[in-house]
């Protein structure tokens, strides 16, 4: 139904109801009985408003978009809907795609929001420069950065403090013993892969390890690439390892899919932890100690910096938080 024959129905101006729709009834001193009319038959009928529309009148679209790997990840998944309740109360909408990691998918996603009119946008990016985001921008556009900060990127961002959670956990895999934690990563040269990569590589050192790189493997942030780089140590050592330490908690689900698969009865002597956390780690037979991400309190600073940008501060901050510690 258009604006026009909504107005016809409820015997008023088409400026009238569109006044109503939008909220600015009681500027205008319109009777309540004339707002509810018009209300109810926008109800009945399911008027929506042309959102683009009155996007290209207010100069606003009230929409916020988000870019994560994957919606598969627990992590993200939390930190949208954290994000999304949030904003809803602020009265905006929230657009999410996925970029699989990729640049180029990356890329796509970006050019596509930005065709939505979109106020601001919100990244977990995989690209190792900002160009691409400051050119599709064209700067005029709040861009925020989460969990993963783009390398010399002036943008705002939200990011754990990968360095001290890695030095954390291989510390804490050292305590029950002195062999060498083989170390699944993910995407090569990402600045949080380098900072749990160097904080792994640091406690070795200080414990006067020498380090075996075939013990180190590199892929990306999911539970395919996990599962694919235990497969390629157990094919090199026929066991799995007695200390592991995983980049992010999907590349631990991928190691527990290859220990279901291959295992009969669960191992109990191992020394695992992993980055991320989830509640099935507290009911395995083993111990794997975690490090949660603050997903929730994440959400709440970013939209602190979202109303900031959308207000026009777009300063440069960088939000470092950090993780706690869970030992099984």
């Amino acid at each position: 139904m258009k604006l026009e024959e909504l107005a016809r129905l409820a015997g008023v101006s088409k400026a009238t109801a569109s006044i109503i729709l939008n909220g600015r009834a009681e500027q205008y001193r319109i009777s309540k009985l004339t707002q509810e009319r018009v209300t109810a038959l926008a109800e009945k009928y399911y008027y929506i408003a042309n959102v683009q529309a009155a996007g290209l009148r207010n100069h606003t679209s009230r929409l916020i978009a988000l870019i994560v790997p994957e919606l598969t990840h627990q992590g993200f998944a939390s930190y949208a809907r954290a994000l999304e309740l949030r904003l809803r109360e602020l009265g905006y909408h929230l657009l999410v795609s996925c970029s699989e990691d990729d640049p180029e998918v990356e890329a796509c996603a970006l050019r596509a929001l930005i065709g939505h009119q979109v106020d601001a946008i919100v990244t977990a990016s995989c690209l190792n420069s900002d160009q691409t985001y400051q050119r599709l921008t064209d700067n005029c556009i709040p861009v925020i950065l989460i969990d993963r900060k783009i390398p010399d990127s002036s943008y705002p961002c939200i990011i754990s403090n990968d360095l001290d959670t890695s030095l954390q956990l291989t510390s804490l895999l050292l305590e029950s013993s002195q062999q060498q934690p083989v170390y699944l990563g993910g995407v090569p040269g990402m600045c949080n892969s380098l900072n749990r990569l160097h904080g792994y590589r640091k406690v070795l050192d200080n414990a006067g390890i020498d380090v075996n790189e075939d013990y180190i493997f590199h892929h990306s942030y999911t539970a395919e690439a996990g599962y694919g780089m235990m497969t390629d140590y157990f094919s090199q050592h026929h066991a799995l390892p007695e200390n592991l330490l995983t980049a992010s908690f999907t590349l631990m689900e991928g190691v527990l899919s290859f220990v279901r698969e291959h295992y009969a009865l669960l191992p109990e002597a191992l020394n695992w932890a992993t980055l991320g956390d989830n509640m099935i780690l507290d009911l395995l037979p083993f111990s794997i100690h975690s490090a949660p991400q603050g997903y929730t309190s994440m959400a709440e600073h970013t939209i602190h910096l979202l109303l900031s940008g959308l207000a026009g501060d777009s300063e440069q901050q960088a939000i470092v938080l950090s993780r706690d510690i869970i030992r099984r």
